[in-house]
């Protein structure tokens, strides 16, 4: 069986038998680390007669990448032979380099099972045996008994398990989304929240340069490698509001558990937008040079023609079911919304779920904290 060898970027340079690998080639591994909906870890107890750790407890599945074959396709490939799990749908985590006896990239894998399941056909001369454990049991047996476990546990559960949310704030706003975000990352006072801003500001000027979406897509996806690399355990999830759902629905992010989409633009009309700025004194429409529009507390937007171009080209339905595929993916309607005027969601896939809230296009007043609690729900 011939395995890739890789560079230090994980660039394949040959093929060579696995069997006939030295201690410096670089090869590929996969890991699934499984847990239920109630936080439980699926370990297994590698077979006795493997030559390398044998009978310690492991992840739940894991494997050396074979030629012709990705990291995804080898996860579910062994996924199926070692615990006879079918057709899984793994959310991609990080990757990491290791390089102490043997030297590799791990890609992680994470899965989520339901409470209770135990539907698995172990490859008896892969696994001896697996077991669902309670994490502090698992800290526990940890403690007493090392040996049983295999250094990559330890490693992952010495770590800060932590859960990080990213926000991705709307049109002609700062990052704290005029005060919605951080009222939202108050509701989550365990958690690291992450906001930052899309936009330039003058504040001489008083004004803010909007950022094009596809600017937008490309410096979220380097918050989210950054929160990758500073929580590489880390459950994250992603809260969008208005138009910055397309910035997150063009960056379509890898590894997200669960993402929310809060008063998103739903259609590829930019005339309502322009039409609603024009009302405003101040406001200069140039949609060949830069608009300065008029904003309700005192700010000017700028606003380049690309931006209106790329807009017109985001069709946001389409792109909202292209992220689902990759995502847990939840749209929170705002019935009273001011800015978009509707809550038409028609031609959604049926897998996204949809949540209708009264409030306006913020959420102000008493319909914020309703809001709140309901995203609590959907990501505790």
């Amino acid at each position: 069986m011939k395995i890739p060898i890789v560079d230090e970027n994980d660039n394949i340079i040959e093929y060579r038998e696995r069997d006939n690998r030295d201690l410096n080639a670089i090869y590929r591994v996969s890991s699934l680390w499984i847990t239920d909906t109630d936080g439980n870890i699926l370990l297994a107890r590698r077979a006795f007669n493997k030559s390398h750790d044998p009978g310690k407890w492991g992840p739940a599945v894991a494997g050396t990448v074979e030629e012709g074959e990705t990291y995804e396709q080898n996860i579910i490939k062994e996924a199926e032979e070692e615990i006879g799990l079918k057709d899984i749908k793994p959310i991609v985590g990080i990757k990491k380099r290791r390089n102490a006896k043997w030297n590799y990239f791990v890609q992680y894998f994470l899965l989520t099972l339901p409470v209770g399941f135990n539907n698995f056909k172990i490859q008896e001369d892969e696994v001896a045996e697996i077991k669902w454990f309670p994490e502090e049991k698992l800290r526990k047996e940890l403690k007493e008994n090392p040996d049983e476990f295999r250094k990559g546990i330890h490693e992952r559960m010495n770590e800060s398990i932590k859960h990080v949310i990213i926000f991705s704030h709307g049109f002609g706003t700062r990052k704290d989304d005029r005060g919605l975000f951080t009222d939202i990352a108050e509701g989550f006072p365990g958690t690291e929240s992450i906001l930052f801003d899309y936009n330039s500001v003058d504040e001489t000027e008083n004004t803010l340069t909007a950022c094009l979406l596809s600017e937008q897509a490309r410096m979220l996806n380097d918050v989210i490698e950054k929160a990758y690399i500073d929580n590489p355990e880390a459950t994250i999830d992603i809260i969008g509001h208005s138009q910055g759902c397309l910035a997150v629905s063009l960056a379509k992010p890898q590894g997200i558990h669960r993402t929310i989409f809060v008063a998103p633009s739903l259609d590829t009309d930019i005339e309502h937008t322009i039409e609603m700025f024009k009302e405003r004194a101040g406001t200069e429409i140039n949609l060949s040079g830069i608009s300065r529009l008029a904003r309700k507390d005192g700010t000017v937007t700028l606003v380049p023609a690309l931006f209106w171009v790329e807009r017109k080209q985001s069709d946001p339905i389409s792109l909202y079911n292209e992220l689902s595929n990759k995502t847990d993916l939840i749209i929170i309607n705002a019935k009273q919304d001011e800015i978009f005027g509707h809550t038409n969601t028609q031609g959604l896939d049926k897998k996204i779920e949809i949540i209708n809230i009264d409030g306006n296009h913020q959420f102000s007043g008493e319909s914020r904290q309703v809001l709140i609690d309901k995203i609590k729900i959907l990501l505790e």
